[in-house]
């Protein structure tokens, strides 16, 4: 296994997500992995907080990326990296043309933990889930 720092990790996995390249992005999920959504998702109504990270990611590019306009794809920009030993924050900024012309331009945090193994046993964003909602889910 290659040996990236906990920030190349989740940085490495984000930009894979992002590139909707779920191989490559699973590839850096150690088993059990776990997403956690905000209370206010309604996956969390659906099945709780606490998802498989594979199938949380899985649905979120099913769910949520194809609602992008092929004239105005989703694009995310890195706007900055934190980390503490094994914990990682992400900060970026995704931006888009969903359905109906509507802009979509979201800040993102992503709390990222790494495991003693190199791999993210934990993502859990936070965002502004209710413009999300509204643009995206409605």
């Amino acid at each position: 296994m290659d040996s990236l720092s906990p920030r190349d990790r989740a940085v490495a996995c984000l930009r894979a997500f992002w590139a909707a390249d779920l191989d490559a992005t699973f590839s850096h999920l150690a088993p059990g992995a776990v997403f956690r959504f905000a209370p206010s998702m309604p996956y969390s109504a659906e099945a709780g907080r606490d998802w498989d990270a594979r199938v949380a990611l899985r649905r979120i590019i099913d769910d949520l990326f194809t609602t992008f306009d092929a004239e105005g794809p989703l694009t995310v920009e890195l706007t900055g990296t934190l980390a503490e030993g094994t914990e990682v924050a992400v900060e970026y900024t995704a931006r888009g043309t969903v359905r109906g012309g509507r802009v979509y331009a979201n800040d993102y945090l992503m709390r990222v933990s790494v495991g003693a193994d190199g791999l993210i046993t934990r993502l859990m964003p936070y965002n502004d889930t209710r413009l999300l909602f509204t643009l995206m889910m409605e």
